[in-house]
């Protein structure tokens, strides 16, 4: 913890981390007078989702059960204090309900508290999603050539012999069929457009689409649930070339695309279930960032990764990504040979499944080809 020096730092700096941890009590005690007492009267809650919240609606939501917390799990907390001022800012996980529904936020937020004739009240208080696991995952170049390479048929199935089933993201087509993806998943949640919810949001203040464009990183790709509706567009092509101009690996929504023709001319490769005209506000509210999603019937965590073809998209657990990119590559060398066995006119008798009896003269075949390689070299023949 941080305070500005001297007793009466001290004393502040002390004062004001009771007046806190008391009003976490509040929350997780569901005493909404106490709360009420330890906010000042223009109090301003600025939700990790944009939303802005009044005392009275914030209070309200305590009092009357919409809002319950279960758990605060807070990190250390930096402190500056002055004689009438103070901000604390930090990191903390809170677990709570919210209509019934179990959420779990993993935030760092920034609170302003003023000195009133009873103590430290409470002014206004903002957070942001914690950025860490999208921004942190990194594949080997050997990881992200072979799963550059591969089918997603091929990936899909090493998944699957690996336990890990439903990765295949459903009725999704591709904008640009011939080009592969790879990259960490930054994922984008929509929910049922209510007005007003998104009315509560802070003139000139970025939602959840804007910031997510403008926060992807080089490699990313841009998830997005859209809960499988395409009655309204989730992207359209400036969006989506702002995420290229960012360094995006591409965008995958199981929504519809506004634009399509021109996201189809874009130079990165858009997932989509269908296409349509209307704006995203006629029936989504883009709501988060950097949480867990379902995309296309398939769950995805922030920085798992994601792997496109001309068929489809792959969901890869990120911890897995490189003992899959290994047996994949595996599967396809080995393929790549049946193939040119079966191109020679070759029975599939005796070939596929690949047997034991014929490894002696797969291994001398692989060997006279230096791209089937362990380390996966640049070049490698069309399947």
């Amino acid at each position: 913890m941080m305070a500005n020096s001297g007793v009466k730092g001290e004393v502040g700096q002390a004062a004001l981390l009771q007046a806190d941890d008391l009003r976490y009590e509040a929350l997780l005690g569901h005493d909404a007078a106490k709360l009420a007492d330890l906010l000042d009267d223009d109090f301003v809650y600025v939700h990790s989702s944009g939303l802005k919240e009044r005392k009275d609606s914030f209070v309200g939501g305590i009092a009357s059960g919409r809002v319950v917390y279960n758990g605060v799990d807070l990190g250390e907390r930096e402190v500056w204090v002055d004689d009438r001022t103070a901000t604390i800012c930090g990191d903390v996980i809170l677990h709570l309900a919210i209509g019934g529904e179990a959420r779990v936020l993993d935030i760092t937020f920034l609170s302003v508290w003023v000195r009133s004739q009873e103590g430290w009240v409470l002014r206004s208080w903002a957070s942001v999603p914690r950025r860490k696991v999208a921004a942190e995952v990194s594949l080997s170049e050997f990881a992200r050539h072979a799963l550059g390479t591969v089918a997603t048929t091929t990936v899909a199935q090493q998944l699957s012999e690996h336990g890990i089933h439903n990765v295949v993201m459903s009725g999704l087509h591709p904008t640009r069929p011939d080009d592969r993806m790879v990259g960490s998943a930054y994922t984008l949640r929509y929910v049922p457009m209510r007005e007003d919810v998104s009315a509560k949001q802070e003139p000139g203040s970025l939602n959840a689409q804007q910031r997510a464009v403008e926060e992807i990183g080089s490699g990313q790709v841009l998830v997005i649930d859209a809960r499988g509706l395409s009655d309204a567009g989730t992207i359209g092509d400036i969006f989506s070339l702002r995420v290229h101009m960012r360094g995006g690996a591409g965008v995958v929504t199981d929504g519809a695309l506004r634009d399509t023709p021109a996201v189809a001319d874009l130079p990165i490769p858009v997932y989509h279930k269908g296409s349509h005209a209307a704006v995203v506000g006629e029936l989504h509210h883009p709501l988060e960032t950097n949480v867990p999603i379902a995309c296309g019937g398939t769950l995805v965590m922030p920085g798992d990764i994601i792997v496109g073809d001309g068929e489809g998209v792959v969901v890869v657990p990120s911890e897995m990504a490189e003992d899959i990119a290994r047996s994949a590559w595996e599967q396809h060398v080995r393929e790549e040979y049946i193939l040119e066995k079966v191109r020679g006119g070759e029975s599939l008798r005796g070939l596929y499944p690949l047997p034991a009896d014929r490894m002696t003269d797969y291994e001398a075949w692989r060997l006279g080809n230096s791209w089937a390689s362990t380390d996966a070299g640049s070049s490698t023949p069309m399947i």
